[in-house]
């Protein structure tokens, strides 16, 4: 009788980068339960991931969440540290969904900048969150040698360029660049950023306290944390060679092409975060 060989299944590393995040933990508790996956989250509050390595250096096949410490004060050092203890001949999907999707309002509409000591227009935080770390991740694992796919969070927002949005707008457009470079000199390195629209989690209804109250707004419509996660592993065969933007949403009856315009925008803002 003859026999066909089953090519064994090429499991996946998944690393999730704000893995205890509002929108981490939701998207590491779905790819966890998977049976196919091997599932890294970083987070300031776990253990040190070196205490997890094995006597070649290398992290061991298992769900885990670990700290780098603060890899900016250690430079570029820990990052490749980092890559250098990834199993070998794995498919790796990075989801970075750290960021700071800041409204830099005053109650009166205009444009209110902080937090920038280097005088760059950028809020400091939002630019070394959304533009430094990830660019350093994505140039280290490109150099790894196995199929990377690098998904960035992004918003419906973005390509409105809003003022009030100015320092992550800014970032994201930085970033974006990067991982077009990166990927068009690296053939196993992909990059998609994932669009996304309110979520629907306990952090947007703080820092929007009254869009329920003032605004239009229908939480029926804001998407799950847990549809992101679903619609990584679901089409984690697809994520395509090169650079690539998807937007993930529910849609809106009530949605018109006004949405974004600036004008519009800012009353709404105004409206969902400071009192009448």
């Amino acid at each position: 009788m003859n026999t066909i060989a089953q090519e064994k299944q090429i499991k996946k590393v998944y690393i999730i980068n704000g893995a205890m995040g509002v929108i981490g933990s939701p998207v590491f508790t779905h790819l966890a339960l998977q049976s196919d996956t091997v599932v890294y989250g970083i987070s300031r509050r776990g253990l040190p991931f070196n205490e997890y390595l094995d006597e070649d250096n290398k992290l061991p096949e298992a769900h885990l969440v670990f700290s780098l410490g603060d890899y900016m004060e250690d430079g570029e050092s820990i990052i490749e540290t980092f890559v250098d203890s990834l199993p070998e001949n794995y498919e790796i999907i990075f989801l970075h969904s750290m960021g700071c999707f800041l409204t830099e309002m005053n109650r009166e509409g205009q444009v209110v900048i902080e937090n920038d000591n280097d005088s760059d227009g950028i809020n400091d935080t939002v630019k070394r969150l959304t533009y430094t770390i990830p660019r350093l991740f994505a140039e280290k694992l490109s150099q790894k040698g196995t199929r990377v796919s690098f998904l960035q969070l992004g918003s419906l927002a973005d390509d409105q360029f809003l003022p009030v949005h100015h320092s992550w707008v800014t970032s994201m457009d930085m970033i974006k660049k990067e991982y077009k470079k990166i990927s068009q000199f690296n053939s196993n390195f992909s990059a998609t950023t994932i669009n996304v629209s309110s979520v629907l989690t306990p952090k947007e209804l703080i820092e929007r306290p009254f869009v329920t109250l003032q605004t239009n707004a229908d939480l029926k419509f804001w998407l799950d944390p847990a549809d992101i996660g679903k619609y990584i592993y679901t089409n984690r065969d697809a994520f395509a060679l090169g650079y690539t933007e998807i937007s993930l949403f529910n849609s809106w009856p009530k949605f018109n092409n006004k949405h974004f315009h600036a004008a519009t925008y800012i009353d709404r803002r105004k409206k969902e975060v400071f009192k009448s």
